[in-house]
């Protein structure tokens, strides 16, 4: 199995680390200056009745930063949408197709998203 995954807000104060669990199920946690704020949970979703979050084995992790501003509409006229990223590659021991889970660090927050490839209809 590959190392964890961390990923730290741009300000250094959020972090949010993705593992395995001693099963080998895939575990996110979080934290705020340096306090646990998101325990080890898991992490998965059933397809086709199988969980895609255990016998999960982490690969390789694609990082960017994002800095960007853009108009809104409300109280702000502009919001900044500042975060670093790691999109990781995650397969599993046991044959589930291989899907991405991207993990976002904000000075405020965490944020993480399963994307799955479709075979189609």
């Amino acid at each position: 199995m590959a190392e964890d995954v961390t990923v730290r807000s741009p300000d250094g104060v959020v972090a949010a680390r993705v593992g395995a669990d001693s099963a080998g199920h895939l575990v996110i946690e979080a934290s705020f200056n340096g306090n646990t704020v998101l325990e080890e949970s898991p992490v998965g979703v059933k397809i086709d009745g199988r969980d895609i979050g255990a016998a999960a084995v982490i690969g390789e992790a694609k990082v960017r930063s994002v800095d960007e501003v853009f108009r809104w509409r409300g109280v702000k006229k502009e919001v900044r949408n500042y975060f670093n990223e790691s999109t990781i590659a995650i397969s599993a021991a046991d044959g589930v197709a291989p899907w991405k889970l991207q993990l976002r660090a904000y000075g405020d927050g965490v944020a993480w998203r399963m994307m799955i490839e479709s075979p189609g209809p």
